[in-house]
């Protein structure tokens, strides 16, 4: 008889319960050149959002919580993956790595240790699910 998949989970260690995070840290999400910058194909006027967002890691650092910071870029490796993402927005294919446009706004910054997460597609988690609804598996 198949092993239902919580008892699999369960022997295996997977899905643990989580403690509360203490200190949350912000993330500054995609405030690259490449959306910043007017002179770029994706870019807006960005400066009072960047002034907004700069108090979020400076806040952060005094607390001792480094802030994350989250950018998209593509090479040729990644952007044969993100191709569904590139076909929808070609632009975005300016966001190359080594580009400026890639590169998080110096209004913002990270400091040297601060975590940066480079995405290469978009991630598409409640595609089919309603607005305002959390996605959930119960097992």
């Amino acid at each position: 008889m198949p092993m239902r998949a919580a008892d699999l989970y369960r022997a295996r260690r997977i899905g643990g319960r989580q403690s509360p995070i203490q200190r949350p840290a912000p993330a500054v999400v995609d405030l690259t050149y490449g959306f910043t910058d007017t002179n770029s194909s994706l870019g807006c006027e960005a400066d009072a959002a960047l002034a907004d967002t700069a108090r979020l890691p400076a806040t952060a650092r005094t607390s001792g919580t480094p802030p994350l910071f989250t950018r998209i870029t593509y090479d040729g490796a990644t952007a044969a993956i993100a191709t569904p993402s590139l076909e929808k927005m070609p632009a975005l294919s300016e966001c190359g790595g080594g580009s400026r446009w890639a590169s998080i706004d110096a209004r913002i910054e990270p400091q040297a240790r601060e975590p940066v997460l480079t995405k290469t597609v978009r991630l598409r988690v409640l595609r089919h699910e309603p607005l305002g609804l959390p996605h959930r598996t119960r097992l």
